[in-house]
This record gives structure tokens, C-alpha cells and sequence, in this order.
């Protein structure tokens, strides 16, 4: 008996997985925990697996989470756990920063 193929093998060609938290740029990330925490008109924290629109395995979610604790940019759990990620203060005022 086989095993069943994995999400990321079943993705279409076409779709470019990133393999490195430094491929997920800053802002997205943050704009992926902001949009996480309104969920039916209710202010809830964002979870690592409502983040698929960030088009990278689990563990390169993670690690991206975990960088930006390290940075301040967010507070939440990066240990695999439900993460409950929520922008600091410092998060929402680069998000309020022009891109450069």
C-alpha cells in the first residue's frame, strides 16, 4: 500500500513554493497574521495554517513566525502549537510604513 501523496506534491507545477523564511518577504507575512485576526466580525489571533496564501510548507511558515518574534514584529507561540499570532505595536507600524 502506498502512502497518499503529500499537499505540497499535489500542487500544480506552475506554483512556486518557498523553501527559505527569508523568501517570504517581511510585509506579507505580517499582512497574513494582521488578516487572521478578524474572524466573523470578531477579533481572534491568527493561526500558522490560515497562512496558506503564503505558499510555503509548515515548517518554513514557522520558521518565518519565529523571526519575526525575534524581531518584535509579532507575539504568538512558533513551537508548532496553534501559534495565536498578533501583531505588536512595533508589527503594525511597519506595516504602517511605506514599502521601500
Amino acid at each position: 500500500m502506498t502512502a497518499a501523496p503529500t499537499k505540497e506534491a499535489m500542487l500544480p507545477v506552475t506554483l512556486s513554493l518557498r523553501y527559505a523564511a527569508k523568501d517570504i518577504p517581511d510585509r506579507e507575512a505580517l499582512v497574513a497574521v494582521q488578516s487572521g485576526l478578524i474572524v466573523d466580525g470578531h477579533k481572534c489571533p491568527a493561526c500558522w495554517w490560515k497562512m496558506e496564501g503564503l505558499n510555503a510548507p509548515r515548517k518554513v511558515i514557522l520558521a518565518k513566525m519565529r523571526a519575526l518574534l525575534r524581531r518584535g514584529l509579532i507575539d504568538g507561540c512558533a513551537c508548532g502549537c496553534r501559534g495565536d499570532f498578533e501583531l505588536t505595536l512595533k508589527g503594525d507600524a511597519f506595516l504602517t510604513e511605506p514599502p521601500s
